[in-house]
Protein backbone atom coordinates (compact mmCIF):
# COMPACT_ATOMS: atom_id res chain seq x y z
CA UNK A 1 0.00 0.00 0.00
CA UNK A 2 2.78 2.32 0.85
CA UNK A 3 4.43 1.64 -2.54
CA UNK A 4 1.25 2.39 -4.40
CA UNK A 5 0.79 5.68 -2.52
CA UNK A 6 4.34 6.67 -3.41
CA UNK A 7 3.77 5.66 -7.02
CA UNK A 8 0.54 7.68 -7.15
CA UNK A 9 2.29 10.72 -5.67
CA UNK A 10 5.05 10.31 -8.25
CA UNK A 11 2.51 10.26 -11.06
CA UNK A 12 0.87 13.30 -9.61
CA UNK A 13 4.20 15.14 -9.59
CA UNK A 14 4.85 14.14 -13.21
CA UNK A 15 1.36 15.20 -14.15
CA UNK A 16 1.83 18.54 -12.43
CA UNK A 17 5.19 19.01 -14.10
CA UNK A 18 3.67 18.19 -17.48
CA UNK A 19 0.81 20.61 -16.87
CA UNK A 20 3.31 23.30 -15.83
CA UNK A 21 5.44 22.78 -18.95
CA UNK A 22 2.34 22.76 -21.17
CA UNK A 23 1.07 25.93 -19.50
CA UNK A 24 4.43 27.69 -19.87
CA UNK A 25 4.71 26.63 -23.52
CA UNK A 26 1.18 27.82 -24.19
CA UNK A 27 1.86 31.19 -22.58
CA UNK A 28 5.07 31.65 -24.60
CA UNK A 29 3.31 30.75 -27.86
CA UNK A 30 0.39 33.04 -26.99
CA UNK A 31 2.78 35.92 -26.28
CA UNK A 32 4.59 35.36 -29.56
CA UNK A 33 1.31 35.28 -31.46
CA UNK A 34 -0.08 38.26 -29.57
CA UNK A 35 2.94 40.56 -29.68
CA UNK A 36 5.80 39.44 -31.90
CA UNK A 37 3.90 38.35 -35.02
CA UNK A 38 1.63 41.44 -35.20
CA UNK A 39 4.62 43.72 -34.54
CA UNK A 40 6.54 42.06 -37.38
CA UNK A 41 3.53 42.33 -39.68
CA UNK A 42 3.02 45.94 -38.63
CA UNK A 43 6.69 46.75 -39.19
CA UNK A 44 6.56 45.11 -42.64
CA UNK A 45 3.40 47.06 -43.52
CA UNK A 46 4.93 50.30 -42.29
CA UNK A 47 8.04 49.74 -44.38
CA UNK A 48 5.97 48.99 -47.47
CA UNK A 49 3.76 52.02 -46.85
CA UNK A 50 6.85 54.20 -46.52
CA UNK A 51 8.28 53.06 -49.86
CA UNK A 52 4.92 53.36 -51.61
CA UNK A 53 4.50 56.91 -50.31
CA UNK A 54 8.02 57.84 -51.42
CA UNK A 55 7.41 56.53 -54.94
CA UNK A 56 4.05 58.31 -55.06
CA UNK A 57 5.74 61.53 -53.94
CA UNK A 58 8.38 61.22 -56.67
CA UNK A 59 5.64 60.52 -59.22
CA UNK A 60 3.74 63.63 -58.16
CA UNK A 61 6.88 65.77 -58.21
CA UNK A 62 7.82 64.46 -61.66
CA UNK A 63 4.31 65.05 -63.04
CA UNK A 64 4.32 68.63 -61.73
CA UNK A 65 7.75 69.15 -63.27
CA UNK A 66 6.60 67.85 -66.67
CA UNK A 67 3.60 70.14 -66.58
CA UNK A 68 5.76 73.14 -65.67
CA UNK A 69 8.26 72.33 -68.43
CA UNK A 70 5.52 72.13 -71.03
CA UNK A 71 4.08 75.42 -69.79
CA UNK A 72 7.50 77.07 -70.20
CA UNK A 73 8.06 77.86 -66.52
CA UNK A 74 11.74 76.86 -66.24
CA UNK A 75 15.07 77.87 -67.67
CA UNK A 76 17.60 75.33 -68.96
CA UNK A 77 19.69 75.27 -65.79
CA UNK A 78 16.63 74.69 -63.60
CA UNK A 79 15.44 71.86 -65.85
CA UNK A 80 18.82 70.16 -65.58
CA UNK A 81 18.93 70.68 -61.80
CA UNK A 82 15.43 69.29 -61.24
CA UNK A 83 16.24 66.22 -63.34
CA UNK A 84 19.39 65.75 -61.27
CA UNK A 85 17.48 66.04 -57.96
CA UNK A 86 14.74 63.66 -59.11
CA UNK A 87 17.38 61.16 -60.27
CA UNK A 88 19.15 61.24 -56.91
CA UNK A 89 15.91 60.77 -54.96
CA UNK A 90 14.69 57.99 -57.21
CA UNK A 91 18.04 56.19 -57.18
CA UNK A 92 18.21 56.26 -53.39
CA UNK A 93 14.66 55.08 -52.77
CA UNK A 94 14.69 52.39 -55.45
CA UNK A 95 18.02 50.96 -54.19
CA UNK A 96 16.82 50.82 -50.58
CA UNK A 97 13.47 49.31 -51.60
CA UNK A 98 15.19 46.67 -53.76
CA UNK A 99 17.54 45.76 -50.93
CA UNK A 100 14.96 45.67 -48.11
CA UNK A 101 11.98 44.19 -49.92
CA UNK A 102 13.71 41.85 -52.37
CA UNK A 103 12.09 43.54 -55.37
CA UNK A 104 13.60 44.54 -58.70
CA UNK A 105 12.57 48.13 -59.37
CA UNK A 106 14.46 50.08 -62.01
CA UNK A 107 12.66 53.28 -62.90
CA UNK A 108 15.80 55.38 -62.94
CA UNK A 109 16.59 54.27 -66.50
CA UNK A 110 13.26 55.69 -67.65
CA UNK A 111 13.92 59.01 -65.94
CA UNK A 112 17.45 59.12 -67.38
CA UNK A 113 16.18 58.55 -70.92
CA UNK A 114 13.67 61.36 -70.49
CA UNK A 115 16.38 63.63 -69.11
CA UNK A 116 18.66 62.95 -72.08
CA UNK A 117 15.90 63.55 -74.60
CA UNK A 118 14.73 66.78 -72.98
CA UNK A 119 18.16 68.26 -72.29
CA UNK A 120 19.30 67.46 -75.83
CA UNK A 121 16.21 69.05 -77.38
CA UNK A 122 16.96 71.83 -79.81
CA UNK A 123 14.91 74.26 -77.73
CA UNK A 124 17.31 73.88 -74.79
CA UNK A 125 20.27 74.71 -77.04
CA UNK A 126 18.54 77.62 -78.79
CA UNK A 127 17.10 79.17 -75.62
CA UNK A 128 19.77 78.23 -73.05
CA UNK A 129 20.18 81.78 -71.72
CA UNK A 130 16.45 82.58 -71.77
CA UNK A 131 14.55 82.83 -68.45
CA UNK A 132 12.03 80.23 -69.65
CA UNK A 133 12.32 77.45 -72.25
CA UNK A 134 9.39 77.19 -74.64
CA UNK A 135 9.21 73.69 -76.10
CA UNK A 136 7.67 73.04 -79.51
CA UNK A 137 4.64 70.71 -79.78
CA UNK A 138 6.78 67.74 -80.85
CA UNK A 139 8.99 68.00 -77.76
CA UNK A 140 5.93 68.50 -75.54
CA UNK A 141 4.38 65.34 -76.97
CA UNK A 142 7.63 63.50 -76.27
CA UNK A 143 7.59 64.76 -72.66
CA UNK A 144 3.97 63.62 -72.20
CA UNK A 145 4.70 60.20 -73.71
CA UNK A 146 7.75 59.70 -71.50
CA UNK A 147 5.70 60.86 -68.51
CA UNK A 148 3.06 58.24 -69.28
CA UNK A 149 5.66 55.46 -69.37
CA UNK A 150 7.28 56.75 -66.18
CA UNK A 151 3.90 56.79 -64.37
CA UNK A 152 3.13 53.22 -65.48
CA UNK A 153 6.52 52.10 -64.16
CA UNK A 154 5.94 53.85 -60.83
CA UNK A 155 2.53 52.19 -60.51
CA UNK A 156 4.13 48.80 -61.24
CA UNK A 157 6.80 49.52 -58.64
CA UNK A 158 4.18 50.37 -56.03
CA UNK A 159 2.31 47.14 -56.83
CA UNK A 160 5.57 45.16 -56.51
CA UNK A 161 6.28 46.75 -53.15
CA UNK A 162 2.79 45.96 -51.91
CA UNK A 163 3.23 42.26 -52.85
CA UNK A 164 6.80 41.99 -51.57
CA UNK A 165 7.96 40.09 -48.55
CA UNK A 166 10.55 41.99 -46.52
CA UNK A 167 13.78 40.42 -45.37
Amino acid sequence: MRLSLCYTSFLDANDWLSIGVDFFTGVVIALILAYVVPKKLNDDRSLKDFFMQEFQSIKNEYNDFCKEMCLGKHDARTIKEIFKQLSLKLDDIQNVANRNLKVDINILDELSQTQVQVTRAQEINDQYEEPNITFNPTTKNLIWQRQDVFNKNIISAIASINKAKSK
